[in-house]
C-alpha cells in the first residue's frame, strides 16, 4: 500500500471510531450474515468467537489500524469453501448495510469497499451454480469434510472426473450423512482398496484427538 493510501486508511480507521467501532461493526455484520440463507451454511461448525476476532484484526489492519492480523492469507483461508461471486457480492452488501446502520459516512464506506473489493480475486474460487438455493449449503459441508479428511492424510485420491447427481439423490444422501453424523459412535467407510472415503463427525473428532 502506498504512503498516501495508508494515510487515508488510517484516517478512516480513526474517523469511524477505532477498535470499538470496528468491533461493533463486525458484531452487527455477522448478525446479518448468519441470518442470510445464502451465506449461513459457510459458518456451520465454525468457531464464531475466533472468526470475529480474526475479522476485527483483519479489518482494522486493512483500514490502517494496528497490524495484529496473524491469520492465513485470503486465498488460503477460503480455499476449502465453494465461494461464488454472488456470495462475495452478498457479503459486501451486508457490510455496506452494516456500516450505514452504524452511521458511518458514505465517503468512508466507499473507501472501505475500495479496500475490501479487490479481495474477490483471492476469495471467489467457484463458477456460479445453476442451482443456487438447493446446492449452496450442502456444497460447503461436503468441502469442509473433504478438507478435514485431507488434514488427517486420509482423503481418497481418485480421478478428477465427477458426475452430477439428481437433486433428489443429493437430498437423500444429505439425510443419510446427517443421520450418521448424529451417531455417538465412530463410523468409517472405505472403498475396496481400503482408502477412507467417509468418516462421520464423531470419527473425525476421534482422529483429531489422536493426531
Amino acid at each position: 500500500m502506498s504512503d498516501s493510501a495508508s494515510a487515508l486508511a488510517v484516517s478512516v480507521y480513526e474517523k469511524i471510531g477505532g477498535e470499538a467501532a470496528v468491533t461493533a461493526a463486525v458484531e452487527a455484520f455477522y448478525e446479518r450474515v448468519l441470518s442470510d440463507p445464502l451465506l449461513k451454511g459457510f459458518f456451520e461448525e465454525v468457531d464464531m468467537d475466533m472468526q470475529k476476532r480474526q475479522q476485527i484484526a483483519f479489518l482494522s489492519q486493512a483500514l490502517g489500524g494496528p497490524s495484529s492480523y496473524r491469520g492465513p492469507d485470503m486465498k488460503t483461508a477460503h480455499a476449502h469453501l465453494s465461494i461464488e461471486q454472488r456470495h462475495f457480492d452478498q457479503v459486501a452488501q451486508h457490510l455496506v448495510a452494516t456500516l450505514q446502520s452504524l452511521g458511518v459516512a458514505q465517503e468512508d464506506i466507499d473507501t472501505i469497499v475500495q479496500a475490501v473489493g479487490p479481495l474477490a480475486h483471492d476469495i471467489v474460487n467457484t463458477e456460479s451454480s445453476s442451482h443456487h438455493e438447493t446446492t449452496s449449503i450442502p456444497t460447503q459441508k461436503k468441502k469442509r469434510k473433504e478438507s478435514r479428511m485431507g488434514q488427517n492424510g486420509s482423503s481418497h485420491k481418485g480421478g478428477s472426473a465427477t458426475l452430477e447427481a439428481p437433486e433428489s439423490t443429493l437430498a437423500a444422501l444429505g439425510m443419510v450423512e446427517s443421520s450418521l453424523d448424529s451417531l455417538q459412535t465412530n463410523v468409517f467407510v472405505a472403498d475396496a482398496n481400503l482408502n477412507l472415503i467417509y468418516a462421520n463427525k464423531r470419527a473425525m473428532d476421534t482422529l483429531q484427538s489422536i493426531r
